[in-house]
């Protein structure tokens, strides 16, 4: 007899979750911020005297956003750790946020990442019925 597959997690069932949901949140904003952190830099570079308070006035403001993002992304990460996972979802989910957070890139070789990799893409596979957001 087959069985159904089985629904995957949602947050309201894993606190692990939750805090991975708000955590991808403010980690996508901090890379946004990021970014036109970047642009920001470059313009207070190249503004001429008559441009230059306002271009700092600009990068002030994204460098103070920037810090703001940083610090919410932290805040959840390392919330996430003082929870144990309800469901195989938030294990994952944990795995996954180390991964993101720590591992210096994705064709680094020196141990432990390899190994970290295989488990979480072990877990993916082994677990095909759950959706785990990457």
């Amino acid at each position: 007899m087959k069985t159904a597959p089985m629904p995957a997690a949602c947050p309201q069932d894993d606190p692990v979750l939750a805090l991975c949901q708000c955590w991808r949140a403010y980690r996508s904003e901090e890379e946004r911020i990021s970014a036109l952190w970047s642009q920001q830099e470059t313009a207070l570079r190249r503004a001429s005297d008559a441009e230059r308070g306002e271009a700092e006035l600009a990068f002030n403001l994204v460098d103070r956003a920037q810090v703001e993002a940083m610090r919410n992304s932290e805040t959840y990460f390392n919330a996430m750790f003082q929870v144990p996972a309800a469901t195989i979802e938030g294990a994952i989910a944990k795995l996954e946020a180390t991964l993101v957070q720590f591992e210096p890139g994705p064709s680094i070789e020196e141990e432990p990442w390899p190994q970290l990799r295989s488990v979480l893409s072990d877990m993916r596979r082994l677990t095909p019925h759950l959706a785990v957001a990457t």
